[in-house]
């Protein structure tokens, strides 16, 4: 099932609260582990990138993952975001603290610490991952330049 949307419009607040104006659209690939990617696209240079600010770059993602992809069974979701810069992607994770909030299903083991400590590891089944179930970032991540199956499903 490949499939590569239209670019849409998409108003979101800057750093400031003030509205700024990007494109976005999403694609799926047509590979055993659904991939969908979502591409950013912010070419007006008086608006504020969401290759350069965190703020922004996580609201869109998550009201589009929100809105658009909830509820769907992907194998993974991947972020690629162009500006008058170049095309990049940015590695999407999921907010561990949201997902324990919101009482989703985890494994838990107490691990050995330092100084005779327990702490736990917590592990979540990917297959328990639903897209728009819990809130993404991309906090650590840098820009990297486009997978080949990224660039495979926006080109």
């Amino acid at each position: 099932m490949a499939y590569q949307g239209s670019f849409m419009d998409l108003i979101y607040p800057d750093e400031s609260g003030s509205p700024a104006v990007m494109q976005y659209r999403i694609a799926f690939t047509n590979t055993p582990e659904l991939l969908a990617v979502i591409h950013l696209r912010q070419l007006d240079p008086s608006f504020v990138s969401p290759m350069s600010s965190l703020t922004a770059r996580d609201h869109v993602l998550n009201r589009i993952v929100a809105e658009q992809l909830t509820g769907i069974r992907v194998g993974s979701i991947r972020v690629a975001i162009e500006d008058p810069s170049g095309v990049f992607e940015f590695a999407l994770e999921f907010d561990l603290h949201d997902y324990l909030l919101r009482g989703l299903p985890f494994d838990s083991t107490p691990v050995l610490a330092a100084g005779g400590r327990f702490r736990e590891e917590f592990s979540i089944a990917s297959d328990r991952a639903i897209a728009g179930s819990v809130r993404v970032h991309t906090a650590h991540a840098t820009p990297q330049p486009l997978s080949q199956e990224v660039a495979d499903a926006i080109v």
